[in-house]
């Protein structure tokens, strides 16, 4: 009997699940840890928040799931590994070993490498402890007749998602909109850096237009109490502080000395496989190929999934790999708060409430396909 350990339930996991389903592993028991019973599915968090959609929407049950493959599932989460003797220390002391292990653990924003920052922020992953904190800021502004002004930390897509889809949520309450200014903080010229200018210019007049200011070329060194400390030109105080910065790993891989790169994102080859151990594989955000780095996006996690199923498989009865090459590049629909997002692809953009409803109808397709009844 050989022993298959899934660490983490990304959206790369699904897949090997829905493989397994299909088609069981001979004498092989599969094991599947995660956090949380749930997994969010990143692409319609935005419209999660903005109240698009409802929790059970945009979760896959990840319990059901894997009863259905045939997977024992363990709430928890991998803090520790000994790749000699082959096993994973779990955060309530356990161990648990394998034959294979796959890491599909995600990212969060790397707060760490900001002074007083943790604690004093409310960062947008792990998002099952965002939600609630969510829930909590805009209790509190629902509450209160003063005035608040929020900071969102980070220029990229999540972070302009993010700013439109609260101010968007916000619009339900009587005159809160009105009381709450947003700010979007980048160290960047402007935001959407990594995409084309015609979709930079198009959330530039989205963003004017919502009256959703940017603070560009501000990159944030320290968080004060409330107050963010720039590089170069001072300080800002601000009633709340969202941070969407960046994506840092576990540490645990890089501690396990399981080989990775300067940041701790595992080093994975053609077959995603690790550099370092034949029978570890990695995929999502916590992975990277040297020779072909990829921006952390969910979109090549769902890429990665059905080549992913194919390669444990083969690891597992000792057959070839297949080698994987990801796409150079990803269709990204972009929401803009309300039911309506921006398409971005290559050196095209595309814009209106079509696009979201071609956003909706991919990413409830998505949902579907891995909801179990």
């Amino acid at each position: 009997m050989k022993r298959l350990v899934l660490a983490g339930g990304g959206h790369s996991h699904l897949f090997v699940l829905e493989a397994l389903a299909q088609k069981p592993l001979p004498n092989t028991e599969v094991t599947l840890i995660n956090k949380t019973l749930h997994a969010p599915y990143s692409g319609m968090l935005p419209g999660l928040i903005a109240g698009l959609y409802n929790f059970d929407e945009c979760h896959i049950d990840l319990a059901r799931l894997a009863r259905k493959a045939n997977v024992r599932f363990v709430q928890g989460s991998v803090v520790g590994a000994d790749p000699s003797q082959q096993q994973i220390t779990l955060d309530d002391g356990s161990t648990l070993a394998y034959d294979v292990l796959s890491i599909n653990t995600g990212s969060t924003p790397p707060l760490a490498d900001t002074p007083g920052a943790d604690g004093a922020v409310l960062p947008i992953k792990p998002i099952e402890e965002f939600l609630p904190g969510w829930k909590n800021l805009r209790a509190r502004l629902t509450a209160s007749e003063k005035p608040c002004h929020i900071a969102v930390v980070g220029g990229g897509v999540g972070g302009v998602e993010l700013a439109l889809a609260m101010q968007y949520a916000l619009q339900s309450g009587h005159g809160v909109a009105q009381r709450v200014r947003f700010q979007i903080i980048c160290d960047t010229a402007e935001v959407l850096a990594m995409h084309n200018v015609l979709v930079r210019r198009r959330f530039k007049r989205v963003l004017a237009g919502r009256g959703i200011p940017v603070r560009a070329h501000s990159r944030v060194v320290a968080v004060a109490g409330k107050e963010l400390v720039f590089l170069h030109d001072g300080r800002a105080a601000y009633d709340a502080i969202v941070w969407v910065t960046g994506a840092t790993p576990a540490p645990w891989p890089q501690q396990a000395g399981i080989a990775t790169n300067e940041q701790g994102f595992v080093l994975i080859n053609e077959h995603l496989q690790s550099r370092s151990h034949s029978n570890i594989f990695a995929v999502g955000d916590v992975a990277t190929r040297a020779d072909q780095p990829r921006p952390k996006s969910g979109v090549y996690a769902v890429r990665q999934g059905p080549p992913l199923a194919i390669n444990l498989r083969r690891a597992l009865m000792d057959q070839a790999l297949v080698p994987y090459a990801p796409q150079q590049r990803a269709l990204a629909l972009i929401s803009t708060g309300n039911p309506c997002a921006i398409a971005s692809w290559g050196p095209l953009a595309f814009a209106g409430h079509w696009v979201w409803r071609w956003k909706d109808k991919i990413d409830r397709r998505f949902i579907e396909r891995f909801s179990v009844r």
